[in-house]
């Protein structure tokens, strides 16, 4: 089984979610409810991250979630994954940082949404999310 890694606290409520939903897919998978997954979670200060978005300080929040991963990787995490939708304004720019696969939840959300063949989803999210256009690109790039 291969080892996540979570860069959290971007949402507590989400980090929580991410957790319980990869414990319960675990524990169904293999049958099980007395086996718990290893993961790794690295709770960054989503304030810090909302402060530097603020002062337009772009180049510090690639440096602060680039680190985060990093630290998630050298500890042995096989893949990363972020919590919360925020951290993909930069996400392209970490993922050409680091050297462990990260999964985006911009572009598995896009999949899914074509799998089901939605053709209208809404989207709430913090204002850096609502300002952005990465969810745009995503779907029509």
């Amino acid at each position: 089984m291969k080892t996540v890694g979570i860069v959290g606290g971007i949402g507590p409520e989400a980090t929580v979610d991410y957790y319980q939903s990869i414990i319960y897919k675990f524990q169904e998978k293999i049958g099980s409810k007395e086996d718990l997954p290893e993961l790794f979670i690295n709770s960054i200060n989503m304030y810090k991250l909302f402060n530097l978005l603020t002062n337009g300080e772009t180049q510090e929040v690639i440096n602060y979630l680039t680190n985060a991963v990093q630290k998630l990787e050298s500890v042995g995490a096989d893949f990363v994954v972020m919590c919360g939708n925020t951290p993909h304004i930069v996400f392209e720019q970490i993922q050409q940082k680091v050297q462990v696969p990260m999964i985006s939840i911009v572009e598995e959300t896009y999949l899914k949404a074509q799998d089901l063949r939605l053709r209208k989803i809404g989207l709430i999210g913090t204002k850096f999310t609502m300002e952005n256009d990465f969810f745009y690109k995503t779907i029509y790039f």
